[in-house]
């Protein structure tokens, strides 16, 4: 394994160099050289991805998925550039002269993030030996299952009636844009409920031994994960989408059914998730789908879901020509922003330390005539700190990333919360590579920290009530 780790970390290291005296022959000679960068490090990326499914004895993992996302996000258009295939560019047209630079930086963020992934792999043995208990398994299961069904019950009610509300504001007032400013009108209470909805549902999916009522919540996340999609959060509905059914997966190796149907099912949710992506795009856009027959339908989902590369050359292009690097003091108000909840921020600290890390958004509207989002992604982020040194940032979040989605097979694991632990901070993170860094430490606390204490405080309660009637009984 070490020889292993170590004849990967050389060839993402070699990449790196090469790449970069590429980039520099290139801005010399304006000679366009960036396709090669891409195409080469695509090969390294997929000798990653099949490096890591040889280690795990499985393609369906956790860190696979995330590196997916990663690569479609962050490298999609410009894949897409490199080939030559036209597509929807209008944003990217105006910063085109950055593309040789965005391109480097991208690809070789590739590589590196797969590298931290290799870097914090390890054999399913292991795996299985180190994920076989955890705290919450010392508990009672039945108080666990008593918690966690109270809760999904408490957070359905709460969070279905609201999609259903943000469905008919979509549908009547404008999409996306009127989606967001009726949120931003729901109590933070409401909304802490809302937002933990999903983390309950994957909990509620591993324990629910009935089959009707793993049913019923299934049907009712995938019918909120539409809701979501229809309203204009694609990605985050197809990463609940994706979720349920990783549980559904890994259920198949769990029960009697077989496995073989849970990655039938999977392997369409993808294709339908391909398809589904520009019809909902081309129907945001034009209003109707007189153009979906002409659509090419991977090339648009590609296309579609790749526009974080516009971010990137956005920052490259002002940073550090017109603004100033943060110099890593971004990322540091991201983890305080992200560890303590904004509803308990009384003195509007919290506030003030969020808008610091979302300087990017102002200058959006300093520098570009958009009356709408940009959106920010990983590698913005990065540069925006450190500028090329942020590749290494990369890595560090990497190793972070990778120490909790694992690398292995879920199938491997039998302790519920060690799989829940996995699968909602994969829901988290599906959509990571288009954000920053806050939403690491933010879905750590809401995802992890905040669902421990929950089921801690619970149990304990619960069971100190069943000892003090035995007491009382003797």
């Amino acid at each position: 394994m070490v020889g292993f780790k170590t004849r990967h970390t050389i060839i993402a290291v070699v990449y790196t160099i090469l790449s970069l005296l590429l980039y520099s022959y290139s801005t010399k000679s304006n000679v366009e050289l960036y396709p090669i960068v891409v195409f080469s490090g695509l090969a390294v990326f997929i000798s990653q991805l099949v490096a890591l499914t040889r280690i795990a004895g499985a393609f369906i993992t956790a860190a696979n998925l995330f590196l997916l996302s990663f690569y479609i996000f962050q490298n999609g258009q410009l894949l897409l550039l490199a080939l030559g295939v036209e597509f929807r560019s209008f944003m990217i047209e105006s910063e085109m002269h950055m593309v040789d630079a965005t391109a480097v930086f991208s690809s070789i963020s590739n590589v590196v993030m797969g590298l931290a992934a290799i870097t914090m792999a390890k054999t399913p043995q292991r795996y299985s030996k180190e994920l076989q208990y955890s705290k919450i398994s010392r508990l009672s299961d039945y108080s666990v299952y008593r918690a966690v069904r109270i809760g999904f019950i408490v957070c359905s009610v709460i969070a279905m009636p609201l999609a259903f509300l943000k469905l008919q504001v979509a549908l009547t007032q404008g999409g996306v844009m009127a989606v967001h400013e009726f949120e931003s009108t729901i109590p933070s209470l409401i909304s802490i409920f809302s937002y933990m909805f999903f983390p309950f549902v994957c909990l509620y999916l591993l324990l629910e031994k009935n089959r009707t009522g793993n049913n019923l919540c299934f049907g009712l996340a995938f019918l909120w994960s539409a809701i979501l999609i229809i309203c204009g959060e694609r990605s985050s509905g197809f990463a609940g989408v994706l979720t349920i059914f990783l549980l559904r997966y890994f259920n198949g190796f769990q029960r009697r059914y077989s496995s073989k149907k849970a990655i039938r099912m999977m392997l369409i949710v993808g294709v339908v998730i391909i398809v589904l992506t520009p019809i909902i795009a081309i129907t945001r856009v034009e209003g109707d789908l007189a153009s979906v027959s002409e659509t090419n339908y991977l090339v648009s989902f590609v296309s579609e879901l790749g526009g974080s590369c516009f971010p990137l050359m956005f920052v490259m292009d002002i940073v550090p020509s017109k603004e100033p690097f943060f110099w890593g003091s971004a990322y540091l108000t991201s983890v305080i922003g992200g560890l303590f909840p904004s509803s308990l921020d009384f003195f509007g600290f919290l506030k003030t330390i969020n808008e610091h890390s979302l300087l990017v958004e102002t200058w959006q509207f300093k520098y570009l005539d958009y009356t709408f989002g940009i959106g920010f992604s990983l590698n913005a982020e990065a540069y925006a700190n450190f500028g090329w040194f942020g590749l290494l940032a990369i890595y560090v979040f990497g190793l972070i990333i990778f120490h909790f989605l694992k690398t292995c097979s879920i199938s491997i694991i039998r302790d519920p919360w060690q799989i829940y632990k996995i699968c909602i901070l994969l829901y988290f993170w599906f959509t990571l590579p288009r954000r920053q860094t806050y939403f690491i430490w933010n879905s750590l606390f809401y995802g992890i920290i905040l669902m421990y204490v929950y089921l801690q405080i619970f149990c304990a309660k619960k069971e100190r009530k069943i000892w003090k009637i035995q007491e009382y009984r003797s």
